[in-house]
Parts: structure tokens; C-alpha cells; sequence
């Protein structure tokens, strides 16, 4: 067990090494920042945001992107998906009729 004297001892030596980092660390103080000259009003800066945002809505208005034009109608209707053969399962035709009740359906 440490004796009271081995306390002592560290405690000077850890006195000794603070005073010595201490006395080498540089100093740190924190300035507030000076400013030169009075703050301007907000009008003018109001009216910039104003004027850009006229800017951007006049062009946004005025500059249309073409559409393609649409295709002729036959083509719309003729054309079939590449994927709709995988729509046609067997005994799709029981798929295609609504079920009566009370009758007997018979699979073919």
C-alpha cells in the first residue's frame, strides 16, 4: 500500500510537469470580430431577391419546352407489348367469364 509520502511526491511531480506545459502552451483568447463599417439597410437587399425572383418567373414562363408530337392514332391502337404473351395461361377462357351460381361449370 502507497504510503502518504509516495502521494506527495507524485503530486509535486505532476505540479512540476503543469507548470512546465503550462508555461510553454500558447495563450488562446477569442475576440469578438470588429466590423468596419455600420450595417446596411435590408431594402436593397429586398429588392435584389424581388427582382431574381421576377427574373426567374418571367423566364420560367416565357421558355416552353416543345412536345413531342403525338403519334398518329392507328399506331397507338395496333400496338401490342412485347410482354403479352405471358398473359395468355391455359384455360385462360374461365378467366375471361363471370361464374354463374347455381350451375355446374364443366372444364373443358
Amino acid at each position: 500500500m502507497p504510503s502518504h509520502d509516495d502521494d506527495a511526491d507524485l503530486r509535486a511531480i505532476f505540479g512540476a510537469l503543469r507548470h512546465h506545459e503550462q508555461s510553454r502552451a500558447p495563450e488562446f483568447t477569442i475576440e469578438p470580430p470588429a466590423f468596419s463599417r455600420p450595417a446596411r439597410g435590408l431594402a436593397p437587399r429586398i429588392a435584389f431577391a424581388f427582382a431574381l425572383i421576377l427574373i426567374v418567373i418571367v423566364f420560367a414562363t416565357t421558355h416552353h419546352r416543345a412536345l413531342p408530337p403525338a403519334p398518329p392514332p392507328d399506331v397507338v391502337a395496333n400496338w401490342k407489348a412485347p410482354t403479352d404473351f405471358l398473359l395468355s395461361t391455359p384455360q385462360i377462357e374461365l378467366l375471361k367469364d363471370t361464374p354463374r351460381f347455381g350451375e355446374r361449370n364443366v372444364m373443358r
